[in-house]
């Protein structure tokens, strides 16, 4: 081998060492670094679309429930304090309300403000898209009306059909999004922030509220939903970031990470390749050297290889030029691999003793874990000072009993320390001193095993005291104030049972499952005579009824009828409740209550005048009863008085009006003979006004009207009203006219019969009022809304008037304001009095105005309903001409009214067959063919109900021949009675002309019809 220098040697050495180890030390650091810096980049978008999720998903779930509080039946029931609970109940967030709008943008419910306070108004900005488009809409950053916080919107339109109603909007704090961003990782060395549609930021991972409100940097270079960018932030700090741009709310998110976090790696690199380099540098330079020491100093190797292996530093194999220095060199090695070995044995057996050590310790550890918990468990302070007065174990219980703190407990304090800590919070101020003394000594010989004493806050403390081997003491504390507490509310409850049980007006006795009374109060012994001492001795209930039996107590009762003298065993079996009276007369009630562990509570009142009472209450009722059935039967007599009275007068009455009306149809009379028959009807038709408001009045008084609202023209009805008292101001010389008011509803829904009677009587009583001059009818409606008008008539005369002092009898039952034997003007005074009844019935009111002298304005008003348009549409037409005359049997056994109806209905074109009794009637319908039958009622022989039934029972086709009873019975109940019996209509007596001739022809076409 050739021999070189010995620098060459160890530049050669150095630089097969050093060269290589930087190259790829370089490399692998370039790497590194770039492996960091895309980790950092990816997790920077792996954040950013995570947060996206989060917010979406987050703004779903409050467009949701908002949709689900849209659907709340409360919502459409219009119950906005129901709706209010609800929404209230719904909000878990801290700062979120809900609330609900109408379109216009008056808020009906506000969560943030009290149930009742006064709510804001006022529209936001995505209203109208709302409730153009009918989606949910998410608003922008903006300050909340009231409050002025930085919040956002979320509106969902609450839909009925078709329309938009209200709006209902969740009101979000910009706060909760910082939230939401840091919920989602965003953490340093990453920032996170929200900017809205505009580019204003909502929320930022760190300082959300400064940052709240102002533009995103670099706002106007973003495009596109997703992608990179690079530029400052809100603190001016150089940053790369990524952003997302949210679909649902058109939001972006960005999440950043500093410039310098990327550089971080680079720089760690550096730090960590610097004393990487330097050190190979270094080792590659000790390596040169020491192999020049080993080119030069072979000699020197061996002689210093003796003193290294006395020193236990490892050899290795020599490798020089000269082969001697290399075997000696070997052997030095192996002895010194032996010594290692041994070494590495001596090392493994310290390691299995340290491993034990270590074993033994973590046992150690966890036992007084345990140790620890349970004693931290306890309800009860435990306290255990050693024999050198310092504070060994501590549970948390005691910390919380004497309000210490437990860093200072776990730091072992002294005795002393901790009486001075207790001391300086007034532990014992209002201890006896020695006693406080003792307690903070620990000296059992006043302490004793146990004793009690209250902190300063009231809190009772039971301490027990046990001494330890070791001569320390060991200390138990127990929070008793609840069980005092309970004491003394148990004895306080004693004291008011004792108390209630000496004062209840009922006698007690408690009986346990041995038949021994355990209890028996003062009301006891005075209700059942029983011995003073029974009180408190606590008899047998046996030797009480043994006591009782001797005392006669019993004497009037018997086995027979008080069944409970028989028992011989069981002293309770009595029944649960019975009475008995006792010698002196007082009647008790006896009550048995059986305990469900044997014995029982039996109680003892004094009814006696409770029986008093309900023997007074049944006479009573007796003579309640008897009058009742009394003013019955004064009722029914009252009733059968009015039939038979109408039917009475209404006969005849029929004759007088309808053959005035015959004689004055004929024609021919002269003009005396003329007045004269004009006069005989005007004197009926006012006899016929009497008759019918006195039934009116009693159908009324009987609650018997009923309504029949129809479609009507008010300005008609007036029409017609007016024509039917013209002959009457005719004949005065009276000027009578309708004044219809601009405005007047064209058609209403009422009844407009007893509208037209109301309108008859005020326009006759003004009529009969009033010796010269006019009678005006006022006609108006008011729209009242809904689809309601209040339709106001008014009927002014220039009469005589009305004296202030009479005004008050007016509406009255047969009043009437000329009230004088010698009155001018005739009457019942029952007009008034059942217009103001029907005005009242159908919801309305009615009045006057006068003044003696100038005349009167009669009023009234009532609520009436609005046709419907096809109701409006339909027009009263006048009854079609004769087409086919009827044929019609009259069953009538007075010659006048047969007179009078044939006249009418042959007058018609009707042929007529007349017959006298039912049982005739029957046999004309066997015989003949009719169109219809005119019955009367009170007939001899066969009355008209009998025959009605009789030609019922023939079958069809003549038992569907239509029956009118044709009757002065005119009252509900006998118009139901003919009804039931068969008869299809009812034409009373009077019978007018007209209304003859309509109800012959209305039956006679329909059976035409039908044939």
């Amino acid at each position: 081998m050739r021999a070189r220098p010995l620098w060459a040697h160890v530049t050669a050495l150095a630089a097969a060492l050093l060269v290589p180890a930087l190259i790829i030390i370089g490399l692998i650091a370039q790497r590194w670094v770039q492996a960091e810096q895309a980790r950092m980049e990816e997790r920077t978008a792996t954040l950013n679309a995570h947060a996206v999720e989060q917010i979406d998903g987050f703004l779903g779930g409050q467009v949701a429930m908002l949709r689900a509080l849209a659907t709340s039946p409360a919502l459409e029931a219009g119950d906005d304090a129901r709706f209010d609970r609800q929404a209230r109940e719904l909000v878990r967030l801290p700062g979120v309300e809900i609330v609900l709008r109408d379109p216009d943008g008056r808020e009906r419910v506000n969560t943030r403000l009290p149930r009742g306070a006064a709510l804001p108004g006022g529209a936001l900005a995505d209203d109208p898209i709302v409730q153009e488009t009918g989606a949910p809409a998410i608003s922008g950053l903006f300050a909340e009306a009231g409050s002025g916080r930085a919040v956002v919107a979320v509106t969902v339109p609450v839909r009925r059909g078709d329309t938009v109603t209200h709006l209902l909007t969740a009101t979000l704090p910009a706060s909760l999004f910082g939230q939401i961003l840091r919920a989602a990782g965003v953490a340093a060395p990453y920032s996170g922030s929200i900017a809205d549609r505009a580019g204003i930021i909502i929320g930022r991972s760190v300082e959300t509220d400064a940052a709240a409100g102002k533009p995103l940097p670099g706002f106007g270079t973003i495009g596109g939903t997703t992608g990179q960018w690079r530029g400052r932030n809100l603190s001016g700090i150089p940053v790369f970031g990524t952003h997302h741009r949210s679909v649902p709310s058109g939001w972006v998110v960005t999440i950043g990470v500093s410039q310098a976090a990327l550089q971080a790696p680079l720089a760690t690199s550096v730090m960590v390749l610097a004393p990487v380099v330097l050190g190979l540098g270094l080792i590659a330079l000790l390596a040169s050297l020491h192999a020049g020491r080993r080119i030069l100093l072979a000699k020197a190797l061996l002689a210093e290889a003796a003193d290294d292996l006395s020193r236990g530093i490892p050899l290795r194999t020599p490798v020089t030029p000269v082969r001697e220095v290399n075997e000696v060199g070997a052997v030095l090695a192996e002895t010194s691999a032996t010594l290692h070995r041994q070494a590495d044995a001596l090392r493994k057996s310290n390691a299995d003793l340290e491993d034990r050590i270590a074993e033994r310790t973590r046992e150690l550890v966890e036992k007084e874990a345990v140790l620890t918990t349970t004693l931290d468990a306890m309800d009860q302070g435990l306290i255990m000072v050693d024999a050198h007065g310092t504070v060994a174990v501590t549970n948390r219980r005691l910390a919380e009993l004497l309000d210490l703190d437990p860093a200072f407990l776990a730091g072992r304090p002294s005795r002393a320390a901790l009486r001075r800590v207790l001391e300086t919070a007034g532990e014992y101020a209002g201890t006896d001193p020695a006693f406080g003394e003792a307690i903070a000594v620990g000296d059992l010989a006043i302490l004793g095993e146990r004793y009690e004493r209250t902190r300063p806050n009231g809190t009772i403390l039971e301490v027990h005291n046990a001494p330890t081997a070791e001569g320390g003491v060991l200390r138990t504390i127990t929070d008793i104030t609840a069980r005092r507490a309970a004491e003394a509310a148990l004895r306080h409850k004693k004291a008011l049972l004792d108390a209630t049980l000496a004062n209840m007006d009922q006698g007690v006795l408690l009986i346990d499952a041995a038949g021994i009374v355990q209890l028996c109060n003062e009301r006891a012994i005075d209700l059942l005579g029983l011995p003073p001492e029974y009180r408190h001795c606590r008899p047998a209930l046996a030797d009480v009824v043994a006591h009782q039996d001797a005392a006669g107590e019993f004497g009037d009762a018997q086995a027979g009828r008080e069944p409970w003298l028989t028992l011989t065993g069981d002293l309770l079996g009595a029944p649960p409740v019975y009475e008995r009276t006792r010698p002196n007369g007082t009647v008790i009630e006896v009550r048995t209550v059986r305990l469900s562990e044997g014995g029982a509570i039996r109680t003892f009142s004094d009814v006696t005048e409770r029986k008093r009472r309900e023997l007074a209450v049944l006479e009573a009722n007796r003579v309640a009863e008897a009058a009742r059935l009394q003013a019955e039967a004064a009722s029914a007599a009252k009733t059968e008085f009015l039939a038979t009275m109408s039917h009475e007068i209404r006969t005849p009455l029929n004759g007088v009006i309808g053959y005035a009306d015959l004689l004055m149809r004929a024609g021919g009379l002269s003009p005396a003979q003329a007045r004269s028959a004009e006069r005989i009807q005007d004197a009926g038709q006012a006899l016929l006004t009497v008759v019918n408001d006195v039934l009116d009045f009693s159908k009324i008084e009987a609650g018997q009207i009923d309504l029949d609202p129809q479609p009507f023209a008010p300005a008609s009805l007036a029409d017609n009203a007016v024509a039917i008292v013209g002959s009457a101001a005719e004949a005065k010389r009276l000027a009578l006219a309708v004044r219809i008011e601009p405005g007047l509803a064209p058609r209403l829904v009422g009844d407009r019969d007893r509208l037209r009677q109301v309108l008859l009587n005020l326009l006759n009583n003004a009529i009969k009022f009033t010796p010269a001059g006019s009678v005006t009818l006022h006609l108006a409606s008011v729209p009242l809304g809904g689809g309601r008008h209040a339709l106001k008539a008014a009927i002014h005369d220039t009469g005589i008037g009305i004296p202030p002092d009479r005004l008050g009898r007016l509406f009255q039952r047969f009043s009437q304001v000329d009230g004088s034997i010698q009155r001018r003007f005739g009457g019942t005074g029952l007009g008034l009095a059942i217009s103001r009844r029907l005005i009242e019935t159908m919801g309305g009111e009615i009045g006057v105005e006068s003044r003696p002298g100038e005349g009167s304005t009669f009023w009234f008003a009532v609520p009436l309903a609005e046709a419907a348009e096809e109701a409006a549409g339909r027009e009263r037409r006048a009854p079609p001409p004769l087409e086919r005359p009827a044929r019609v049997l009259l069953v009538e056994d007075s010659p006048i009214n047969q007179d009078i109806a044939r006249a009418i209905l042959e007058r018609r074109g009707h042929r007529v067959t007349v017959v006298a009794d039912g049982a005739e009637a029957v046999l004309a319908v066997q015989a003949g063919a009719h169109d219809v039958v005119l019955m009367d009622v009170q007939m001899p022989g066969m009355d008209g109900v009998t025959a009605t039934r009789h030609i019922r029972e023939l079958g069809s086709p003549l038992g569907r021949l239509p029956i009118v009873a044709l009757t002065a019975n005119v009252l509900p109940q006998q118009v139901a009675q003919f009804r039931a019996a068969g008869m299809d209509d009812h034409v009373g007596k009077p019978f007018r002309p007209d209304e003859l001739l309509a109800t012959v022809e209305r039956w006679s076409a329909g059976r035409a019809a039908a044939a």
